[in-house]
C-alpha cells in the first residue's frame, strides 16, 4: 500500500498502483520518481527510510536492505546520496506531530529527535524543510541523532556558503572584515527557512544577521551592545593602568 501525505507525495506516485509488488521493485519505482521530478539530485540528496516492526531484529535487517538498495539507485543515477534510516516502535505523540504538520512518521521523529538537542528550534521552523536541510541543520548543529543511522555527506551545493554570507553580512554592515572579532558563522532556520546566522563584534557592538542560505539575501539584523564590554565597564575597568 501507498499513501500520499501531502501535495509532494502526491506528485511522486503520481497515480502509481505498487500493490502486489516486490518491495525492491516499489523501491526503485519511487525512487525513480523522486528523481524524475527533482527531489533528490547532488545538490539535495538526502532520503531518509523508516521501518517499523515489532521484531527489532527483522528491522534492523529490512532497514540495512532498503538504505543498500536506494544507496545503489542513486549511485547508478550518479548521486552521491545521503541515506538516513530508523525503526520506529507506535507512538501517539509521534502520530499526532506527523498529523498536525502533514508529514510522515519517520520524518516527524527526525524533528522530534533535533528538538530534543536545540530548544530553539520548534516544530513548526523544521516541517517544512526538506530532509537534506534537515540533516545539513544536524550537522550545523553538532546533533548526534541517536537512533538515527546515517551513510554519506548532505549535501550543500545549493547554498552560498559561509565565507559568501559573511561578506554579504559585512558589506551591509559598511565594515571590512579586518575590523571586527568574534566572526561567527552556522547555518540555521529560521521560520522554516535556511539561513547562515552570521555574528561579529565591531567598536563594542555586536552584530547578528539571517542571510538566506540559497538566495544570499538579508532576511533579518540586530545589533546590540557587545556582552563582554558592558561586563567590562559594569566591573570598573577603563583599559588602563599606572605604576
Amino acid at each position: 500500500e501507498t499513501s500520499a501525505l501531502n501535495e509532494d507525495a502526491r506528485i511522486i506516485l503520481d497515480d502509481m498502483d505498487l500493490r502486489g509488488t516486490d518491495l525492491n521493485v516499489a523501491l526503485n519505482a519511487v525512487v525513480g520518481s523522486m528523481l524524475k521530478h527533482g527531489y533528490i539530485t547532488q545538490a539535495a540528496n538526502s532520503i531518509l527510510v523508516s521501518v517499523e516492526n515489532p521484531d527489532s531484529e527483522k528491522g534492523a535487517a529490512l532497514q540495512k536492505e532498503l538504505t543498500d538498495e536506494i544507496s545503489g539507485i542513486l549511485k547508478a543515477s550518479s548521486v552521491e546520496a545521503s541515506v538516513l534510516s530508523q525503526t520506529l516502535e507506535e507512538d501517539k505523540e509521534l502520530e499526532a506531530l506527523a498529523e498536525t504538520y502533514g508529514i510522515s512518521m519517520g520524518k516527524a521523529s527526525m524533528i522530534r529527535q533535533i528538538m530534543a538537542k536545540d530548544s530553539r528550534l520548534t516544530a513548526a521552523d523544521l516541517a517544512g524543510l526538506t530532509i537534506n536541510e534537515l540533516n545539513l541543520l544536524s550537522s550545523s548543529h553538532q546533533i548526534q541523532l541517536d537512533s538515527i543511522s546515517s551513510t554519506g555527506s548532505a549535501s550543500s551545493d545549493g547554498y552560498i556558503g559561509i565565507e559568501k554570507a559573511q561578506s554579504i553580512a559585512l558589506e551591509h554592515a559598511k565594515i571590512s572584515a579586518s575590523d571586527v572579532s568574534k566572526l561567527k558563522t552556522e547555518l540555521d532556520a529560521e521560520d522554516g527557512v535556511m539561513v547562515y546566522e552570521v555574528e561579529f563584534v565591531y567598536d563594542h557592538t555586536e552584530y547578528e544577521y539571517d542571510i538566506n542560505a540559497k538566495s544570499g539575501a538579508v532576511e533579518k539584523t540586530k545589533k546590540e551592545i557587545d556582552d563582554d564590554w558592558k561586563e567590562h565597564q559594569h566591573s570598573g575597568g577603563n583599559g588602563s593602568s599606572s605604576q
